[in-house]
């Protein structure tokens, strides 16, 4: 600790947690040194230190670094998560004070009417965060991560059956839909796998005589047009001649009502009375809602990417095909849906054996 010759009282501090040097210093006035030192172990004691840190400054410090690595709508993502779980745990509850118990008490306690879909999410992020914190040394031990153990989750038990739609269910669906836009976007989406950010975002720019360009994704959380979520989701997608001649029905209605309500619009799925973009929300609910009614069964429009999968195995094409199609290298539902889809074209064929007399 000095006195420098501008009145002020200073000292070296290494931050524990950064490991950088800092000079604290405070202004000495009236010439009460005493006041001053006071002062200036007041505000060294203020820096965060391994004992000391909060849950709430080290997942801003978390946060901070993860701008530099993600997206901004992914980011966004992480901070509503990260909210919730700060409001849950204490924006004081010290990093390193944190146990399984605590956390699993005060999860269960706060979150068990949303489900235990909605519990794991949370625990998921927490687990990315706590992973941080060991690797900053701001945690001792990494068993507290080992020990947070998801929630039996019964949506994730459902049937593989349950995630995509049998080729006679899709058309039942079709043929019961009423909303002319809302109907091509789902035969859109059943017929290029694409998913529903990437299909909305389209443009006819990005559509030619043979593929559909994707280079871009609309983002429902911040409500603006991303670039796609990986680099293997950028792809061009063939366009067999069903999707061409759902593609040129699309054209042809947008045609239609740009004509009649007067607009020009560039996007290919539109809001019909004013040419702009559609609204995820809006098809999302009516989805939902209709295919309950029509085929008594809830799905999302993920659900028509898994359809895809299901129609192009049932096709024989391979696994390795249908992932680059669909602008990823493995993801766990497609590749049960596959190989669900598989077994069961194996299981005909075996039928059909069965009647093959080869020697009669």
């Amino acid at each position: 600790m000095w006195e420098t010759n501008r009145g002020l009282l200073q000292e070296r501090v290494i931050n524990e947690i950064t490991g950088k040097e800092k000079i604290v210093s405070v202004k000495i006035k009236n010439g009460n040194k005493k006041q001053a030192i006071n002062d200036l172990m007041k505000k060294i004691n203020a820096i965060p230190t391994v004992e000391n840190l909060s849950l709430e400054k080290a997942i801003e410090m978390y946060l901070t670094e993860k701008e530099l690595t993600i997206k901004e709508s992914t980011l966004k993502m992480y901070r509503v998560s990260y909210v919730a779980i700060i409001n849950v745990l204490g924006a004081d509850t010290p990093v390193n004070k944190l146990t399984a118990r605590y956390i699993q008490a005060s999860f269960f306690k706060e979150f068990s009417k949303k489900g235990a879909t909605y519990i794991n999410n949370k625990y998921k992020y927490l687990k990315l965060f706590l992973t941080w914190c060991y690797q900053k040394d701001l945690i001792e031990s990494d068993s507290i991560i080992k020990k947070i153990s998801n929630l039996p989750d019964k949506e994730k038990l459902d049937r593989i059956e349950d995630k995509y739609l049998e080729r006679e269910e899709l058309k039942q669906l079709l043929e019961g839909m009423n909303h002319d836009v809302y109907k091509n976007l789902t035969e859109f989406l059943a017929l290029s796998g694409l998913r529903i950010g990437e299909a909305i975002a389209l443009t006819w720019d990005d559509i030619d005589n043979k593929y559909i360009h994707v280079t871009k994704t609309y983002e429902n959380i911040t409500s603006t047009i991303d670039t796609p979520k990986t680099r293997s989701s950028y792809r061009d997608v063939f366009i067999q001649p069903e999707l061409k001649e759902c593609i040129n029905r699309i054209k042809k209605l947008n045609n239609y009502y740009s004509h009649s309500m007067g607009f020009i619009s560039n996007y290919v799925f539109i809001q019909k009375c004013s040419g702009s973009m559609i609204n995820y929300i809006s098809y999302c609910k009516y989805l939902e809602r209709n295919s309950e009614i029509i085929i008594n069964h809830k799905i999302t429009p993920h659900a028509l990417r898994h359809t895809h999968v299901s129609l192009l195995a049932e096709s024989g094409l391979s696994l390795d095909l249908i992932s680059r199609r669909l602008g990823h290298e493995s993801e766990g539902i497609t590749k049960k849906v596959y190989l669900h889809i598989t077994e069961k074209n194996k299981e005909r064929e075996n039928k059909m054996l069965e009647k093959v007399a080869l020697l009669d």
